[in-house]
């Protein structure tokens, strides 16, 4: 089909899937000639280049880490790579890598790097966190290549119609792909979870033990699992969460499988779970909710987009998904093509559809506090503050 030839068409080649591995090569060379302790050094790429989701010519993100007996320190990230910021400059005589910049003071202190002049490369140290969420992903693209897919066009949809990126306080693509992969658990095709069925989350350290658990899996379902074709898929996406998902209730938490509310006793970690917004757990990482990168008026963006999709997929204009906005015309669902402002069949529950601006009040401060508007809608919208409430 159409959609399959674009997804297909969006995958990596072989010789991205080699460049991904000649760069871990390279890597570990230099580290193993600069560091301290070098055959402690180890190195794994992890996210989009590895987890069967990424797309042509995404970025390389990659970790270097030490396997030292319990107890021992692992050495600091800043100075890490400030060690290695010379020797992997020196190597772009060699046409290998080269500096871009050095991230060295955020949270995951980072060197961004370009690989033979065409690949970007995200080097950090001992950052492991990552590891079991790509393991994690891969494994279900493993088991149903549909999953890959499927996230592929809403990346695609997402990135096009431009509410997707945590920088500019939208979700992220791997929050996506978490959608994805609860519809297909829930709705979709009856995908399993996959931490459910392991023996525990460490199963996920390991990048063998799960190869071991997704082909046994794949031994017992074969010839019984028939999954849906992809345009019944992405119109399935698309009309779940315009329509059916209990936003500001329900948790996408592909950990469990199921559709529960946020005041399940399975969520009681979940931060921010008592507010009426989209929730996203992450699988591994329990406290996290996905949503916390979003700001100002992007939920309800990402709802609109999702309301504009569906109404695409109904009338057969699935080219319009992948198409950048026409100038002047602003986001999709603002053309002639969509409706202005389409109307919620259910959001946080239709008792209160349209109604939320008359709910009670509750006063979080006794003196005022100044901040600035981010987005107005009229009857609500989202103010910035110049201090962090709790």
């Amino acid at each position: 089909s159409d959609l399959k030839s674009i997804a297909e068409g969006q995958l990596p080649t072989e010789q991205e899937h080699q460049q991904v591995a000649q760069v871990l090569q390279d890597l570990l060379s230099i580290l193993r000639a600069t560091l301290e302790k070098p055959a402690s050094w180890r190195v794994a790429a992890f996210g989009s280049s590895i987890n069967g989701c990424g797309t042509r010519g995404c970025d390389i993100d990659v970790v270097a880490y030490e396997d030292l007996p319990l107890g021992n320190s692992a050495s600091s990230a800043k100075s890490t790579l400030q060690k290695l910021r010379q020797p992997l400059s020196a190597s772009s005589t060699d046409n290998k890598f080269a500096v871009r910049e050095a991230v060295l003071n955020a949270r995951v202190p980072i060197l961004k790097l370009r690989y033979k002049g065409v690949r970007d490369v995200d080097l950090s140290i001992n950052n492991k966190n990552p590891l079991p969420n790509t393991r994690l992903l891969k494994a279900y693209v493993d088991l149903n290549r549909s999953v890959a897919e499927l996230g592929i066009l809403v990346k695609l949809w997402s990135k096009s119609w431009g509410i997707c990126g945590a920088p500019k306080g939208y979700l992220s693509s791997y929050a996506f792909q978490m959608m994805v992969i609860y519809f297909m658990q829930v709705r979709g095709a009856e995908l399993p979870s996959l931490q459910r069925s392991c023996s525990g989350d460490e199963v996920f350290d390991d990048e063998d033990e799960v190869n071991d658990v997704v082909g046994a899996m794949r031994e017992r379902e074969q010839g019984t699992s028939c999954s849906p074709g992809l345009e019944e898929l992405l119109k399935g996406f698309f009309a779940f969460y315009a329509s059916e998902f209990r936003w500001g209730k329900e948790v996408v938490s592909v950990r469990l499988g199921r559709r529960e509310n946020s005041d399940a006793s399975e969520f009681q970690e979940l931060r921010m779970r008592k507010e009426r917004r989209l929730h996203i757990e992450d699988p591994f990482d329990r406290p996290r909710n996905l949503c916390d990168v979003m700001w100002g008026g992007a939920e309800i963006e990402i709802w609109q987009g999702l309301m504009a999709a569906e109404e695409a997929m109904l009338n057969g204009r699935f080219r319009d998904l992948f198409a950048a906005p026409r100038s002047g015309t602003g986001r999709r669902w603002g053309s002639a093509a969509y409706p202005a402002n389409p109307q919620p069949t259910r959001r946080w529950g239709s008792e209160m559809k349209g109604k939320l601006h008359t709910l009670p009040r509750k006063r979080i401060t006794e003196a005022p506090v100044a901040g600035v508007v981010l987005d107005w809608k009229g009857k609500y919208g989202w103010l910035q503050t110049d201090r962090s409430e709790e």
